[in-house]
């Protein structure tokens, strides 16, 4: 008797484990969906993801952003095919662990509007308080490599550019403690380097007249994300201050630097 109790146990065991390993692909489609659009404040869309049990590796097709209230672009970014390797039993855990993701040829657009960039207003959506870990499901990333990447300018009266963005390595997405952090936190560790880089592609390719309006704005949500990071009103963007120091180049490649010379401490 005992041996078909157990029997059935193992039997509802593996049932359990194989429904859920069929359901991983739904699971991670659902949750990139829900945490972009809650997290970032604006559409987060995901046409499907493909989970490899066997290698650990983590497929994401059809990924796009769409744009901030007020901007007109579709999305602000787009991504054809991005590809991760994660510890597939971290899947299921309140910290999931990933080794490595790959971007590779996304399409982002900088928009410019009336009062500001589209990338702008996604900073300022970043500035919420943190909430508390003890409740969330927590990521920790070895690293991001974002290459090939297209990038678009646009904007009401503009002649739309595509300046080059050099490829970009983000490494050690963590705590200070080692381990993980929230979407939040994670999505800040990721758009503001990459804001950063938009901002000096973007800011190098106009010059003239026609194009002063856009080098302000450009310059001034650089400004901004200076600040904000020094003051610290990114919560846990404390390894983003070592950014400042080149955020204060970048401007100075856009606008000249001699404003922010002086400012600099």
């Amino acid at each position: 008797m005992l041996l078909k109790i157990v029997g059935v146990i193992l039997i509802l065991a593996i049932i359990a484990l194989v429904a859920v390993i069929l359901s991983l692909d739904r699971i991670v489609k659902a949750g990139v969906q829900t945490v972009g659009t809650h997290t970032l404040g604006v559409k987060t869309t995901l046409d499907g993801a493909s989970v490899s049990v066997l290698s650990g590796k983590v497929g994401l097709d059809g990924l796009a952003l769409g744009s901030p209230e007020g901007f007109k672009e579709p999305s602000m970014f787009a991504l054809a095919h991005g590809r991760t390797s994660v510890r597939l039993g971290s899947l299921l855990t309140k910290e999931v662990v990933v080794q490595q993701v790959i971007v590779d040829g996304p399409e982002i657009t900088l928009e410019v509007g009336p009062g500001g960039t589209n990338w702008g207003a996604l900073l300022q959506r970043l500035k919420g308080e943190e909430a508390s870990t003890k409740s969330q499901t927590t990521v920790r990333i070895d690293r991001i490599a974002i290459v090939n990447a297209k990038v678009k300018v646009s904007g009401a009266g503009l002649v739309s550019k595509t300046p080059a963005l050099p490829d970009l390595e983000i490494t050690g997405i963590r705590t200070s403690e080692g381990g993980g952090v929230t979407a939040a936190n994670l999505l800040r560790q990721v758009i503001v380097p990459l804001s950063a880089a938009i901002y000096s592609a973007a800011g190098k390719q106009f010059t003239g007249a026609e194009s002063a309006n856009v080098r302000r704005l450009v310059a001034s949500d650089m400004k901004d994300l200076k600040a904000t990071i020094k003051e610290g009103r990114l919560p846990g963007a404390e390894s983003l201050k070592e950014g400042v120091e080149a955020i204060t180049n970048i401007l100075q490649g856009i606008v000249g630097g001699k404003e922010d010379k002086k400012q600099r401490p």
